[in-house]
C-alpha cells in the first residue's frame, strides 16, 4: 500500500520464538542506515508502517516485526519486557547481517512498552548508535498502579502471573538500568499521556543528564499515549 519495497522476515528470536514481519530496505542511494521499530503491547508490526515513508525519505531501513505473543510471531503473553527485549536483541542483530545494511548504522525506535523494551536490550547491546524512545514506563509496577489497577488486585494477581507468564512486575524498572547506555537517547512524551504519565521520561532523562549521557527529551502539547495518538 505505501508503494515500498519490502522482504517478508522470519526469524529465531532469543525469547524461544519465531517472530515473523517485514523489512523495508533503505534506498539505493543510502548509507544503509536502518532502524528497528519495537511496537506497544497489544499492537503489532502493523505500528511501525506510521512512520514508514518518514524513515525511507530520510535513506533508513526499516525492520518492523510482530513480537512475541502479538499478532502472527509464536508466543502466549504480553510479557511487558521479558520476553520482548530478547526479540528486540534479536531483530538488532538480523538486520545487522542483511547485505544492505550498515551494522554500525542500526538504530532504536520504541513506543510504549517497546520502548520500555529497547532500554533493556540498549542496557546489553552498547553497539546500537542512538534510541529514540516514545511513551516508556520507567517501573512498570507504578504504571499499573496509576493505571487504575486496585493495589489489593495487584498484589493478589502477582504470583500468579509470575508463575503463569514469568512477569514480576515490582522488578520490572527500566529507569534502574537507563544510564548504562551510552548511545545519544531523545525521550518522547504526550503531555496528555494518561496511561503513562509523562514523569516516567521526564526522570528517565534527569537520571541520564545527571550523569552526563547525551539526551533530549521531547513533550508534546497535547499528546496522548504513543506516537500514533499525536496531534
Amino acid at each position: 500500500d505505501l508503494n515500498l519495497p519490502f522482504e517478508e522476515v522470519e526469524l529465531d528470536s532469543a525469547s524461544g520464538f519465531k517472530l515473523r514481519g517485514w523489512f523495508i530496505p533503505p534506498p539505493e542511494w543510502s548509507d544503509g542506515r536502518t532502524a528497528v521499530f519495537v511496537h506497544g503491547a497489544r499492537s503489532t508490526r502493523y505500528q511501525g508502517l506510521e512512520g514508514a515513508l518518514h524513515w525511507h525519505r530520510h535513506g533508513y531501513g526499516l525492520l518492523t516485526m510482530d513480537l512475541s505473543g502479538h499478532g502472527a510471531s509464536e508466543g502466549f503473553y504480553v510479557t511487558y519486557t521479558i520476553n520482548e527485549r530478547l526479540d528486540v536483541l534479536s531483530m538488532i542483530e538480523w538486520a545487522r547481517q542483511h547485505p544492505a545494511v550498515d551494522p554500525s548504522q542500526v538504530v532504536l525506535f520504541g513506543t510504549s512498552n517497546g520502548a520500555s523494551a529497547a532500554i533493556f536490550s540498549a542496557s546489553e547491546d552498547h553497539r546500537i548508535p542512538a534510541l529514540a524512545l516514545d511513551a516508556p514506563f520507567s517501573d512498570l509496577w507504578a504504571t499499573a498502579h496509576e493505571t487504575g489497577i486496585p493495589s489489593i488486585l495487584l498484589y493478589l494477581l502477582a504470583p500468579a502471573i509470575r508463575i503463569r507468564a514469568g512477569i514480576a512486575f515490582n522488578e520490572v524498572r527500566p529507569i534502574e538500568v537507563i544510564d548504562q547506555i551510552k548511545a545519544p537517547m531523545l525521550f518522547i512524551h504526550g503531555d496528555a499521556d494518561r496511561r503513562v504519565l509523562p514523569y516516567h521520561s521526564k526522570s528517565m532523562a534527569k537520571v541520564r543528564q545527571a550523569s552526563g549521557l547525551p539526551t533530549e527529551i521531547w513533550i508534546i502539547p497535547g499528546g496522548r499515549h504513543g506516537f500514533d495518538d499525536y496531534p
